[in-house]
């Protein structure tokens, strides 16, 4: 056996009271404890070992600290493997000097930690320390003839010698008490040296490290449009043409690839108890395949080929990809000549008739025959060049566009712009609404014009109607909506308590400070304490001595002054917060009020405004269904509701609810 190394079963060195067996992988030499990463033991029983040292009251003197967790907690990790792997000694890693026993008079100095229930994280408070010793104090007689004092005899006193803390120690100490992973024993090393009270966060977590989901590679570039101009096959350049203005491919083109996923790395809470990453998605490359494509698996792995020649379509809500012949149509959507068509990506021009019942579903869309189908944009603009009839039109991000007439239809773009010159017998709801003519329409929109309003119901933020009328015995309902307040008013309510609680709970702790400063003790200790720390009083070293023994004695009434200032603080920040919450609560509630406005230039029939509290946030009545929506605008609501109601004259208001003098009624000119 080498002279260096100590086999399994061999003890620590004569002299300490404790015997920890080292294992084979761990092989002490003059210069420190090595462990043997080569043998599989290091991997499976280092674990065993560690705690066999800490159970027996001993230490790691000089931990490599990092090491030692590389070991305790990831033994197959790569530099480990990679060091397990290589030649001669280089797999022998040098963690600590040696274990050596803590000694008990030393363990009191470490008190508890704090470690948060979730075990994310744990605190510690360094504050200096002292170990209880007893030394031989001589007692004195009677002063004798030369003025010497005799010494008669001796008796033993406990007095306090101040020591530090050790970083290996710590660790041991830290691990009996249930933090094992994650020590910061740089921070802890320079906190100990500082030799000042201080809260150290000294550990925090390592979280799991997530696993990769399966994905999807693209294979070519041609998945993608190109308007750069198309080359030719003699090297001249085509400015009339684009190079790839619509995607297209070839049969048998790869398009897409699978990529498998891969498994992530455990995490560690701060008591050493793993933290399971979750299990990366999956999924099956066939949900993806669309029309006109087809999964090849070879070696190489799984791909998504195209099955025919033609244009590439991709649906974004279940995002599968297709291959679809044609990107510009001209004989119109029916059930006999295309179906349904999902388009994504490109512009899509339909010259012929969308029939009832089919759906187009694409990005910017233009029509140039009559619509009677449902379209369904993403967000692009969807221009209509003749009429919509009898179908529905949703883009809930984008714009919509009528240029001929629109009826018996549902007109639908919450989050855009919808400009139509003629509308009867529709349901429009946009967040804007421009309207030329609309005929027994419902109307909802953030901001609504229309020029001319003949038995409708129109309801929004800000109403603007050029000319409101009755449609045969239909009157025209307005509705402005007014933000709600009773949100507003809640959370203000609900932070003044909150506010009046922190000032009370302020004042009592205002009242414990005052009451354990007042202590004729404690007071003196404070002023004492203001004055050395002043460097008002000079104190020699019998002086000094006794202010340890006194800063000893008043440690944890100092700690607990300290701790409720810090609170009190920290409760007067939380008032200032809490009271400019408030303040922005306000403004917006303000703002939200003066918003509403709503003008009717000429009223030509019989025509009720009437207003009406909606959620201050979001589309109005967004989670209404259509058929309440309707119902809700031809309501005319309760009559301390009205603002006007008449077949004559003019009406505007803005903000709130006006008197006879914020109204006009001006009748138009006879003839």
């Amino acid at each position: 056996m080498n002279s260096d190394s100590q086999a399994e079963g061999s003890a620590l060195p004569s002299g300490l009271d404790l015997l920890v067996l080292l294992p084979r992988f761990i092989i002490r030499r003059t210069d420190g404890l090595y462990a043997d990463v080569s043998m599989p033991e290091a991997r499976t029983d280092f674990t065993q070992f560690v705690e066999r040292v800490f159970a027996a009251d001993a230490l790691f003197s000089d931990l490599d600290y990092p090491l030692f967790l590389k070991l305790y907690y990831e033994p197959e990790a790569a530099e480990l493997m990679a060091c397990a792997g290589s030649g001669d000694s280089g797999h022998e890693l040098r963690f600590a000097q040696d274990i050596v026993a803590f000694a008990p008079e030393r363990r009191p100095i470490y008190h508890q930690v704090k470690i948060s229930p979730d075990g994310s994280m744990a605190e510690y408070l360094f504050e200096p320390v002292a170990l209880e010793t007893t030394t031989q104090e001589p007692v004195f007689g009677p002063p004798e003839e030369d003025g010497t004092l005799p010494i008669l005899s001796y008796e033993a006193k406990s007095v306090l010698v101040s020591t530090r803390l050790d970083p290996d120690e710590f660790v041991a100490a830290m691990w009996a008490k249930g933090v094992r992973f994650g020590i910061d024993i740089k921070a802890v090393a320079e906190a100990i040296a500082g030799d000042q009270s201080r809260r150290l966060e000294i550990c925090r977590w390592q979280l799991a490290v997530a696993g990769i989901d399966a994905g999807i590679a693209e294979q070519t570039d041609l998945l993608h449009r190109n308007d750069a101009p198309k080359e030719l096959a003699n090297g001249r350049i085509d400015l009339r043409q684009f190079k790839n203005h619509f995607p297209q491919v070839m049969a048998d083109t790869r398009l897409l690839k699978k990529t498998p996923r891969s498994l992530g790395a455990l995490g560690w809470k701060v008591s050493g108890m793993a933290i399971e990453p979750g299990l990366p998605k999956d999924f099956d490359i066939e949900t993806l395949a669309g029309p006109g494509t087809r999964v090849e698996r070879t070696a190489e792995g799984e791909f998504i080929v195209a099955a025919i020649t033609g244009f590439i379509s991709i649906d974004g809500k279940s995002n599968q990809i297709s291959i679809d012949e044609k990107i510009v149509s001209r004989h119109g959507v029916s059930l006999r000549t295309t179906g349904d068509l999902s388009l994504s990506g490109a512009d899509f021009e339909e010259h012929g008739e969308v029939q009832e019942r089919r759906q187009v579903k694409g990005h910017n869309m233009t029509f140039l025959a009559d619509v009677f189908g449902e379209v369904v944009s993403d967000g692009g603009i969807i221009n209509f060049k003749q009429g919509l009839a009898g179908g529905s039109v949703h883009n809930p991000g984008g714009g919509i566009v009528i240029t001929g007439t629109a009826s018996r239809a549902m007109i639908e773009a919450r989050g855009g712009e919808i400009v139509i010159a003629s509308a009867e017998s529709c349901l429009v709801i946009g967040s804007k609404v421009r309207l030329g003519r609309a005929v027994n329409c419902e109307i909802l929109a953030e901001d609504v014009t229309v020029e001319s309003c003949e038995g409708c119901a129109v309801a929004g933020r800000q109403v603007t109607i050029v000319d409101a009328g009755s449609r045969r015995d239909i009157e025209t309902v307005v509705t402005v909506l007014l933000p709600d307040e009773t949100g507003w008013n809640r959370e203000i309510e609900a932070l003044g308590s909150r506010s009046a609680e922190t000032a009370k709970t302020s004042e009592k702790m205002e009242q414990a400070v005052a009451q354990i400063s007042e202590k004729p003790e404690v007071k003196r200790f404070l002023m004492l304490s203001q004055k050395v720390e002043a460097k008002a009083a000079a104190l020699n070293a019998e002086q000094e001595a006794a202010w340890k023994v006194m800063q000893a004695r008043f440690a944890a009434v100092k700690r607990q002054l300290d701790q409720l200032r810090g609170e009190i603080g920290a409760l007067a920040e939380r008032q200032r917060l809490l009271g400019e919450r408030v303040a922005t609560i306000e403004e917006a509630r303000a703002q939200a009020a003066a918003r509403p406005s709503c003008a009717l230039n000429a009223v030509t029939g019989d025509t009720v405004v009437r207003k009406m509290k909606v959620a201050p946030e979001g589309f109005p009545l967004e989670a209404l269904p259509v058929k309440q929506i309707h119902k809700l605008l031809r309501s005319h609501g309760n009559v301390q509701d009205h603002l006007f109601a008449g077949s004559s004259g003019a009406f505007s208001w803005a903000g709130q609810k006006p008197d006879m003098s914020d109204a006009v009624f001006d009748r138009p000119a006879d003839g």
